[in-house]
């Protein structure tokens, strides 16, 4: 689902998302584009999750504290990311920071040993091949992230018990490190 503010724009990302086909000349195609089309089964799944959404966005808003809150009585070192004002997260991910000493990669193989799945926050695309010759000046801030950055569970399904479990095992991984 998209939404744009200017028809135009709409009208091309339909064109893209159906293959870069011509609307008046099928088969016709006057751009590279995507298959971003939705069967009818995506769809309906989609629309029973938007009737879900407060629900979900609720669950994992409490998740997210609960993470907060336990890595504050464990006194867990972990830099998370803080709220805005003028929006309101959806707790997509909860992830933090690690100490900069810390390998962030064996610390993932840790916690993979113990059955928990995280992973590193995304590369910045300036990073990467494709993009390099896009960047025009150095991104610190998105480059020291990538470095120290890791990404919890956050199902909503997780409970306070579920993240202590979480937390005690980041927190054994961390000290086994330093």
């Amino acid at each position: 689902m998209a939404l744009f503010k200017h028809s135009e724009h709409a009208r091309m990302a339909s064109i893209l998302r159906d293959h870069g086909m011509k609307p008046q000349t099928r088969y016709w195609h006057d751009y590279v584009g995507f298959n971003f089309r939705m069967t009818n089964l995506q769809a309906a799944i989609g629309v029973a999750q938007l009737e879900q959404l407060r629900l979900i966005l609720s669950l994992k808003e409490n998740v997210a504290m609960h993470y907060f809150n336990i890595a504050l009585q464990l006194d867990l070192e972990l830099k998370f990311q803080s709220s805005v004002t003028l929006a309101s997260s959806s707790h997509w991910l909860v992830s933090c920071c690690l100490d900069k000493s810390i390998n962030i990669r064996q610390v993932i193989s840790d916690m993979s040993m113990l059955g928990i799945e995280t992973r590193p926050i995304f590369y910045p695309l300036s990073m990467m091949p494709p993009y390099q010759r896009y960047s025009h000046m150095p991104y610190p801030n998105s480059t020291s992230i990538a470095g120290t950055g890791i990404s919890l569970p956050s199902s909503p399904t997780l409970d306070s018990t579920d993240i202590n479990y979480i937390l005690d095992s980041l927190s054994s991984c961390l000290s086994s490190h330093k």
